[in-house]
Protein backbone atom coordinates (compact mmCIF):
# COMPACT_ATOMS: atom_id res chain seq x y z
CA UNK A 1 0.00 0.00 0.00
CA UNK A 2 2.78 2.48 0.87
CA UNK A 3 4.58 1.69 -2.37
CA UNK A 4 1.53 2.53 -4.47
CA UNK A 5 1.00 5.78 -2.55
CA UNK A 6 4.65 6.75 -2.99
CA UNK A 7 4.45 5.93 -6.70
CA UNK A 8 1.28 8.01 -7.10
CA UNK A 9 2.89 10.96 -5.32
CA UNK A 10 6.03 10.60 -7.44
CA UNK A 11 3.95 10.46 -10.64
CA UNK A 12 2.02 13.57 -9.56
CA UNK A 13 5.23 15.43 -8.77
CA UNK A 14 6.67 14.44 -12.16
CA UNK A 15 3.46 15.54 -13.91
CA UNK A 16 3.66 19.00 -12.35
CA UNK A 17 7.40 19.28 -12.98
CA UNK A 18 6.65 18.76 -16.69
CA UNK A 19 3.72 21.20 -16.56
CA UNK A 20 5.93 23.77 -14.81
CA UNK A 21 8.48 23.48 -17.61
CA UNK A 22 5.77 23.82 -20.27
CA UNK A 23 4.21 26.81 -18.51
CA UNK A 24 7.60 28.47 -18.07
CA UNK A 25 8.53 27.97 -21.74
CA UNK A 26 5.16 29.17 -23.06
CA UNK A 27 6.23 32.86 -23.31
CA UNK A 28 8.81 31.83 -25.91
CA UNK A 29 6.03 30.64 -28.20
CA UNK A 30 3.40 33.32 -27.67
CA UNK A 31 3.73 36.69 -29.37
CA UNK A 32 2.05 39.45 -27.39
CA UNK A 33 2.37 42.79 -29.21
CA UNK A 34 1.26 44.61 -26.05
CA UNK A 35 4.25 43.14 -24.17
CA UNK A 36 6.93 44.25 -26.64
CA UNK A 37 9.46 46.31 -24.74
CA UNK A 38 8.34 45.11 -21.30
CA UNK A 39 11.49 44.65 -19.24
CA UNK A 40 10.15 41.70 -17.18
CA UNK A 41 8.01 38.62 -17.89
CA UNK A 42 5.41 38.35 -15.13
CA UNK A 43 4.22 34.79 -14.55
CA UNK A 44 1.42 34.45 -12.04
CA UNK A 45 -0.28 31.67 -10.10
CA UNK A 46 -3.90 31.84 -9.05
CA UNK A 47 -4.95 29.34 -6.40
CA UNK A 48 -2.92 26.58 -4.80
CA UNK A 49 0.59 26.02 -6.10
CA UNK A 50 0.67 22.54 -7.67
CA UNK A 51 4.24 23.03 -8.94
CA UNK A 52 6.01 22.96 -5.59
CA UNK A 53 9.35 24.70 -6.00
CA UNK A 54 9.75 23.79 -9.70
CA UNK A 55 8.45 27.12 -11.04
CA UNK A 56 10.50 29.12 -8.54
CA UNK A 57 13.65 27.36 -9.73
CA UNK A 58 12.76 27.93 -13.40
CA UNK A 59 11.94 31.60 -12.73
CA UNK A 60 15.59 32.20 -11.84
CA UNK A 61 16.40 31.94 -15.57
CA UNK A 62 15.48 34.74 -17.99
CA UNK A 63 13.04 34.19 -20.85
CA UNK A 64 14.21 35.72 -24.11
CA UNK A 65 16.76 37.80 -22.22
CA UNK A 66 14.09 39.20 -19.88
CA UNK A 67 14.07 38.44 -16.16
CA UNK A 68 11.08 36.58 -14.78
CA UNK A 69 8.92 37.77 -11.91
CA UNK A 70 6.82 35.01 -10.33
CA UNK A 71 3.74 36.22 -8.45
CA UNK A 72 1.17 34.42 -6.30
CA UNK A 73 -2.22 36.11 -6.79
CA UNK A 74 -4.81 36.43 -4.06
CA UNK A 75 -7.56 36.84 -6.66
CA UNK A 76 -8.10 37.29 -10.40
CA UNK A 77 -8.49 41.02 -9.77
CA UNK A 78 -4.75 41.16 -8.99
CA UNK A 79 -3.75 39.99 -12.51
CA UNK A 80 -3.46 43.42 -14.15
CA UNK A 81 0.34 43.25 -14.45
CA UNK A 82 0.58 39.54 -15.28
CA UNK A 83 1.62 38.32 -18.71
CA UNK A 84 0.67 34.68 -18.05
CA UNK A 85 -1.64 33.32 -15.35
CA UNK A 86 -1.87 29.67 -14.33
CA UNK A 87 -5.28 28.94 -12.78
CA UNK A 88 -4.91 26.03 -10.35
CA UNK A 89 -7.43 23.23 -10.03
CA UNK A 90 -8.30 24.59 -6.60
CA UNK A 91 -10.10 27.42 -8.42
CA UNK A 92 -12.31 25.21 -10.62
CA UNK A 93 -15.52 25.98 -8.70
CA UNK A 94 -15.27 29.69 -9.56
CA UNK A 95 -13.75 29.27 -13.01
CA UNK A 96 -16.40 31.19 -14.98
CA UNK A 97 -16.05 34.28 -12.81
CA UNK A 98 -12.27 34.05 -12.84
CA UNK A 99 -12.15 33.87 -16.64
CA UNK A 100 -14.55 36.83 -16.93
CA UNK A 101 -12.33 38.86 -14.61
CA UNK A 102 -9.11 37.83 -16.39
CA UNK A 103 -10.66 38.73 -19.77
CA UNK A 104 -10.49 42.36 -18.66
CA UNK A 105 -6.67 42.10 -18.66
CA UNK A 106 -4.18 41.43 -21.43
CA UNK A 107 -3.10 38.08 -20.03
CA UNK A 108 -2.60 34.56 -21.38
CA UNK A 109 -4.62 32.13 -19.26
CA UNK A 110 -3.33 28.61 -18.64
CA UNK A 111 -4.66 25.71 -16.59
CA UNK A 112 -4.96 21.96 -16.29
CA UNK A 113 -8.60 22.15 -15.21
CA UNK A 114 -10.57 19.80 -17.44
CA UNK A 115 -12.68 21.83 -19.88
CA UNK A 116 -10.64 25.00 -19.28
CA UNK A 117 -10.32 25.86 -22.98
CA UNK A 118 -14.01 25.18 -23.60
CA UNK A 119 -14.86 27.50 -20.72
CA UNK A 120 -12.87 30.31 -22.36
CA UNK A 121 -9.32 29.71 -21.12
CA UNK A 122 -6.50 29.99 -23.65
CA UNK A 123 -4.15 27.07 -22.94
CA UNK A 124 -5.26 23.80 -21.34
CA UNK A 125 -2.65 21.22 -20.31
Amino acid sequence: MFISQAWAQGAGMFEYAVKAALFFRLPQFVYRPDAVGDPVVEICLLGGNPFGSALEKLAQSPIGGRPVKLLKLASAADAADCDFVFVARSESAGLDGILRRLAAHSVVTVSDIEGFAQAGGMVEF
